[in-house]
């Protein structure tokens, strides 16, 4: 009965790990992607390769704005699934499309005849969306599973007379 009890603690104790863990790297991705999207939209190129951001220097512009804007949708959506609680799929999904983004970042840096060292923010943000990737999808999984217990539940007691 002890050994019991025990388990059932430390299996509340990596629940509650797992979600702080989770809440921590949804939010870091969501600053990270969020900030980054939003002075790719608004600064110049040249401006951009001068700060750090060395890709943007012989990328078009329109690739420059696309990316931004991906980044940018990437974590409204995160935040807004986050919010409202309403559609844990908006969470996979924005995961999924930021480390599609940063995979790509990590293609472009790598182009040419040397191999250019991706910014670190790029790597932290590629760690943190495979976390969320990983955990979220989990969850939405968990989530869907109750769905159709309840629902199977719902409908055999709706059958009996």
């Amino acid at each position: 009965m002890l050994f019991c009890r025990g388990a059932t603690a430390l299996s509340s104790f990596a629940s509650a790990l797992r979600s702080i863990v989770t809440w921590v790297a949804r939010i870091a991705l969501c600053l990270t992607s969020g900030v980054s999207g939003a002075v790719e939209l608004s600064v110049d190129p040249a401006i951009l390769s001068t700060t750090g951001i060395a890709w943007a220097s012989g990328s078009p512009l329109w690739f420059v704005r696309s990316v931004g804007t991906v980044e940018l949708a990437g974590a409204v959506g995160m935040a807004a699934a986050a919010l409202t609680g309403a559609a844990p799929h908006l969470t996979v999904l924005s995961a999924a499309g930021l480390f599609a983004i940063d995979l790509v970042a990590l293609g472009v840096c790598s182009r040419g005849s040397t191999l250019a060292t991706p910014a670190p923010l790029d790597q932290l943000s590629l760690a943190l969306s495979l976390v969320v990737l990983c955990t979220a999808r989990t969850t939405s999984l968990r989530s869907q599973r109750k769905r159709r217990v309840q629902s199977g539940s719902r409908s055999y007691l709706d059958m009996s007379p």
